[in-house]
């Protein structure tokens, strides 16, 4: 399902938004909606719902169906990585072709932004390794335990690096997505 806002001729920066199975909707919704307001207004954004699947399931039980297949991405897009269900981070977050997209966006020089327990996705991923990240409080230990190889911070709002920005709460998204529009 893609949203497009402006019938102006200007090219628009894809805003991909990698769905997962077990999915937080304030998590997705929020960036989601941040995005299509900003491109409602003018900015040259277009929205992309993605999965590995044509649906998925999220956590709270609402089925997500006709999204798009994950497409090929460049360094003019964002890719934003919407938080999982608590009880979904003590298994594998992301299948073989997933995993293998969201690397190669990154080797792309793809934005690539977080919210809340998406950083552990990026985490599985390898993409935390050597970088700044946070992520919920409820699972700031537990993401450091898992990726010793990332630098997790506590007591923030979001981080931005060279990968993109990691949001530590679901309210914080408005932050992050604001630092995405303006930067």
């Amino acid at each position: 399902m893609t949203s497009e806002h402006s019938t102006s001729s200007t090219v628009k920066q894809r805003v991909i938004f990698l769905i997962l199975d077990g999915v937080e909707l304030l998590d997705l919704a929020g960036p989601a909606q941040v995005f299509s307001i900003a491109a409602s207004l003018g900015a040259p954004y277009s929205l992309h719902f993605c999965a590995n699947t044509s649906g998925v399931r999220s956590a709270q039980g609402l089925f997500l169906g006709q999204l798009e297949p994950l497409p090929p991405v460049s360094a003019y897009d964002v890719v934003m990585v919407a938080g999982v269900a608590l009880d979904r981070l003590n298994q594998p977050l992301l299948d073989a072709d997933t995993r293998c997209w969201l690397i190669n966006a990154h080797t792309n020089g793809t934005c690539i932004a977080s919210i809340c327990t998406g950083a552990a996705v990026l985490g599985e991923a390898g993409l935390l390794d050597g970088r700044r990240c946070t992520t919920h409080w409820f699972v700031m230990e537990d993401l450091q335990q898992r990726y010793p190889m990332a630098h997790v911070v506590d007591s923030v709002l979001y981080v931005s690096d060279k990968l993109g920005t990691a949001c530590a709460s679901r309210t914080r998204h408005y932050y992050q997505c604001g630092h995405c529009l303006w930067n």
